[in-house]
């Protein structure tokens, strides 16, 4: 065998070892494109094409915005990551090739805070019947405006009464607060064959008793779950007639059986910051007309 034809087989076999790597890693890369972002390799039993398992990392969360955090994670990298938020736990769990893991490490740090504080302020404010009130949407704006506009309503006493509740709360937690008391009515009397005149008497819970639980999306909007509930006490002016006042039954006017009414308002609000939002209006009917009852809100997040 001359030296010339062993270098030839020699120089022969590297081109062909040399040939099959690079088809073993074309087969890859060809992988890798067909699996929508998921690694494969050629597995040398087979010389088939499979895919690599993406590793999942668990990252805590400083913020109550996971869900909108999951939701922009898998938006923005559409299948090439994969984020699940455990909200008992406050972390995601994102799923995804270690390059593509550090590109969402960088949107999570950018995104994510610590839970902020929220101001609410909600202000029920009673409208007297009147001919030419104002309209509701006069009481939706600007929070300065809406107290200017409500001041000039107090002195041209266009307002019944105006009730103010300021509470705080943390975002995506609920916060409560009751403003009431306890008060007794009389509901029905009754004359013995004597002459004695007894009275049936009843405590009723009357107030306003509130709830808040603010969210802030990864963008900084404020939505404000509120469950608001209020309990007054209404005499109609043909409500049945218990009698007269007891110490002059000559002069005292007639007593009359009260009535009870519950406004109730409860959902979601969008709250721009710096406006006030009118939640709902109630109408009651009476011999002088349509008294109005108006629930405002307002919020504020902290450090802004």
């Amino acid at each position: 065998m001359s030296r010339w034809w062993a270098c030839g087989i020699v120089f022969a076999l590297v081109v062909a070892c040399g040939a099959g790597h690079g088809q073993d890693r074309t087969r890859g890369e060809q992988g890798k494109d067909k699996g929508g972002g998921a690694d494969k390799v050629a597995d040398p039993t087979t010389d088939k094409a499979v895919a690599v398992k993406e590793p999942s990392t668990v990252v805590p969360l400083r913020s109550g915005a996971g869900k909108e955090l999951a939701t922009l994670l898998n938006a923005q990298f559409d299948g090439r990551a994969k984020a699940e938020f455990l909200p008992d736990l406050n972390v995601l769990i994102v799923t995804a090739s270690p390059n593509v893991l550090a590109e969402a490490a960088k949107v999570v740090a950018q995104y994510d805070r610590p839970q902020r504080s929220v101001a609410v302020e909600i202000l029920v404010v009673d409208l007297p019947p009147m001919a030419a009130g104002p309209e509701n949407a006069e009481f939706s704006g600007p929070v300065k405006d809406v107290h200017a506009r409500l001041e000039t309503l107090r002195k041209t006493n266009k307002i019944s009464s105006v009730k103010q509740i300021q509470l705080t709360a943390l975002e995506n937690q609920t916060n409560a607060v009751l403003v009431g008391e306890s008060r007794p009515f009389v509901m029905g009397r009754a004359t013995t064959g004597t002459g004695i005149t007894t009275s049936s008497i009843t405590y009723r819970n009357l107030g306003i008793k509130v709830g808040v639980k603010p969210h802030l999306s990864a963008e900084g909007k404020l939505t404000l779950d509120l469950d608001l509930e209020e309990s007054r006490p209404v005499t109609p002016e043909d409500a049945p007639a218990l009698g007269p006042e007891e110490k002059d039954k000559e002069k005292a006017a007639t007593v009359r059986a009260p009535t009870f009414q519950t406004n109730t308002v409860k959902g979601s609000f969008a709250i721009p910051e710096g406006q006030a939002v009118l939640a709902k209006g109630f109408t009651t009917s009476t011999k002088a007309g349509d008294a109005r009852t108006l629930v405002l809100v307002t919020a504020t997040v902290a450090g802004k």
